[in-house]
């Protein structure tokens, strides 16, 4: 394919969502009319269904749930003006708590400033603790994880034995400080 070809194509494969502030450029890829024409269905039916989840659709269907995780980062996405409220109330919250701790406000009950974390997830949830622990370094914190679809009595000991070794290790380092 000659310059002239590939601009041609760049010219007519070139993607770009404004409402996603996005462009990709798909040019290089071996696409054909073929193609699109056979996957257009797909992709309106995958696009309504993103569109659908929202607007707050339920995706657990399971736990009768919406899953909404997106909307923390885009709270005007919520699919009602109350859920958007609750989520900006709740991040001015953590972010107000965060510099309480930060600037050494908010203190232990004993009026010692914070310097450990100790995050817990659950699931895929434990992804974001596992984050925050890797991003602080070993010496800042720990995390505990408890994997979904265990056997809960012997998961939740485990977990809580776990989490109680989390909590003395943690101690016995801020009483050294």
């Amino acid at each position: 394919m000659d310059a002239r070809e590939q601009w041609r194509r760049f010219d007519r494969w070139l993607c770009r969502v404004p409402e996603l502030d996005i462009t990709l450029d798909v040019s290089r890829m071996p696409l054909d009319d073929s193609f699109v024409r056979c996957m257009a269905p797909a992709m309106t039916r995958a696009f309504d269904e993103m569109a659908a989840l929202e607007a707050g659709a339920i995706a657990n269907r399971d736990e009768n749930r919406m899953v909404g995780h997106y909307w923390l980062r885009a709270p005007h996405r919520a699919p009602s003006e109350e859920m958007a409220a609750e989520i900006r109330n709740t991040l001015d919250a953590v972010k107000r708590f965060a510099a309480a701790v930060h600037d050494g406000s908010i203190k232990t009950p004993a009026g010692v400033r914070l310097t450990q974390v100790l995050s817990i997830g659950i699931g895929g949830s434990a992804l974001g603790p596992m984050f925050v622990a890797d991003a602080l370094g070993n010496e800042a914190g720990a995390y505990i994880e408890e994997s979904e679809g265990e056997d809960s009595s012997s998961a939740a000991g485990g977990s809580v034995r776990t989490l109680l070794d989390k909590v003395r290790q943690l101690t016995r380092k801020q009483e050294l400080a």
